[in-house]
Parts: structure tokens; sequence; C-alpha cells
């Protein structure tokens, strides 16, 4: 995955692991940066608001969400439980336990 000027690439264990290990340091790092992130889809699902989001896999019950845009709901439709996605978010902090990411972009250049 080729990283934009300022962007930082996390992958969904490390961004895990630096949540569970401290919420307000792993808070400093990612929330409102530019993250890239590559994972396994544990699910596709439809938010409350009605925004596609994607969880994905990492041992444990807390898991990365990843909130898309609208302008993704119609490629996320073909994305499968097990398959590997790369994408482009914004950090948003952790929310119910697990780290959540905003305006996601699907990246398919990798």
């Amino acid at each position: 995955m080729f990283l934009s000027e300022g962007e930082i690439y996390v992958t969904p264990e490390q961004i895990f692991a630096d949540y569970a290990s401290n919420e307000l340091a792993a808070d400093e790092k990612y929330k409102g940066e530019s993250l890239a992130i590559e994972g396994v889809v544990n699910a596709v699902k439809s938010g409350v608001n009605g925004k596609p989001y994607v969880v994905l896999k990492v041992a444990g019950f807390n898991k990365p969400y990843l909130q898309f845009v609208d302008t993704e709901t119609d490629k996320l439709m073909n994305i499968k439980k097990g398959e590997k996605i790369a994408a482009r978010c914004i950090g948003y902090g952790q929310v119910m336990g697990g780290p959540q990411l905003k305006e996601c972009v699907l990246d398919t250049s990798s």
C-alpha cells in the first residue's frame, strides 16, 4: 500500500493493541489522523445511521470498526467475510471498547 504524505500505516492488530494498552496515548497517536489500514473482514454491516461499516478481524471481542462514506456502499456490497481489504480513513478514537475509523474509502491500488 502506497502512503500519502502524513498518512500513518497501521494494522488492525496494532491499533487494537495500542487502544487496549492505553486509550489516551492511542488517541494522541491516531485520533484525527489520516490512516491507511489493511486487514481481513470479520463482518460488513449497516449502522444505526445507515452508514456502512466493516469490522476487521483481530483476536478478542472488541474489533476495529471502519465506517465508510456513502459513495462506497456499492463496492462494500461485494465484499465478503474473510476477504482482505485496504482502506484509507480518519482515526476517530475508541467507542465501546473498539477502535473506530471514520470517513473510510476502499483503496483498490494494492
